[in-house]
C-alpha cells in the first residue's frame, strides 16, 4: 500500500470506549506499516495524541475536526489510492436532504461536532478524482451506509441500492460493523481487544483482501463472526 494516503479517525469524544479505538487506530496503523505504506503517507485523527506518542508514533496528529480532515484531503488530492478506518461511536439522525432510501442519515461525532454520511461523502467528491481507489472501512454503531456509497453487495451477482444519489467513484467499496439500525460490539481478535470489525478485518487474510481482492468472501468471512454478535458487516460499492 506504498502508494495509499490512509486517514485513521477516532470518533470517542466521550472517552466511553476505554481506549479501544485508539487501540483499533493503531492496529491499523500497524497493519499499514506491514503493507509497506509510508509513515508520512498516514495521518490519525484522535482526542488522545499522548496515546499515540507513547506508542512512538508523533508525525501526521491532528485532531480529530472536520477542519483537519478537509486541509489532509486537500492537500493531498494528488493521491489517487485512499483508504479510511473510522472507530468510535455512530450515530442515527434525520435525513434531511432525502437521499437515504430509509429516511435516516448515519453520523459520526467529532471534536468539531457532528459529521453526517452526506458531509463526508461531500467531502470525498470535493477533493477525489472518480477513478481513484477507495476503501472504507467503519467500525461503530449503525455504520452500514456511513459511506453513502450506492449499493449494498450480497453476493457478486446481487446489488440493491440504498441511496437516491446517483454513484460517482469507479471503484470505491467500504466495509461496516453493522446495519443502520444495529448496535457494534466490541470483541477479542488475534490482535487483542478491540472493535468487532477492526479486530476481525486483521484475522487471517482479511485486510488485504478486503483492499486488493475478493470483498464478498471478506464480508462472509465477517458474517461468520459478528452474527453470533448479532451485527450483519454491510459492503457497500458505489459503481456497479
Amino acid at each position: 500500500m506504498d502508494t495509499f494516503l490512509c486517514i485513521l479517525i477516532e470518533c470517542d469524544n466521550t472517552k466511553s470506549l476505554g481506549k479501544s479505538c485508539e487501540r483499533d487506530l493503531f492496529n491499523i496503523y500497524t497493519q499499514l506499516i506491514m503493507n509497506k505504506t509510508e509513515p508520512n503517507n498516514i495521518y490519525i485523527l484522535t482526542n488522545n495524541t499522548l496515546f499515540f506518542i507513547q506508542k512512538n508514533i508523533s508525525t501526521n496528529l491532528y485532531n480529530n475536526n472536520v477542519s483537519n480532515l478537509d486541509n489532509i484531503l486537500k492537500n493531498n488530492k494528488h493521491f489517487s489510492s485512499f483508504y479510511f478506518h473510522i472507530s468510535g461511536h455512530g450515530y442515527l439522525g434525520n435525513d434531511i436532504r432525502h437521499i437515504e432510501i430509509t429516511n435516516r442519515c448515519e453520523q459520526i461525532v467529532l471534536s468539531s461536532g457532528i459529521l453526517t454520511d452526506y458531509q463526508f461523502n461531500d467531502l470525498l467528491i470535493k477533493y477525489i478524482d472518480r477513478k481513484s481507489i477507495i476503501r472504507i472501512s467503519v467500525d461503530t454503531c449503525h455504520s452500514g451506509t456511513f459511506s453513502n456509497f450506492c449499493y449494498k453487495l450480497t453476493d457478486k451477482y446481487t446489488h440493491k441500492q440504498v441511496t437516491k444519489k446517483e454513484p460517482y467513484f469507479q471503484d470505491a467499496y467500504s466495509i461496516s460493523a453493522c446495519n443502520d439500525n444495529e448496535l457494534d460490539s466490541c470483541d477479542i481478535g488475534k490482535v487483542g481487544f478491540g472493535g468487532s470489525l477492526t479486530v476481525h478485518l486483521l484475522d487471517d487474510n482479511n485486510f488485504n483482501e478486503f483492499i486488493f481482492g475478493d470483498k464478498i468472501k471478506v464480508k462472509n468471512n465477517l458474517c461468520k463472526i459478528l452474527k453470533l454478535l448479532k451485527q450483519e458487516p454491510i459492503l457497500l460499492v458505489d459503481m456497479i
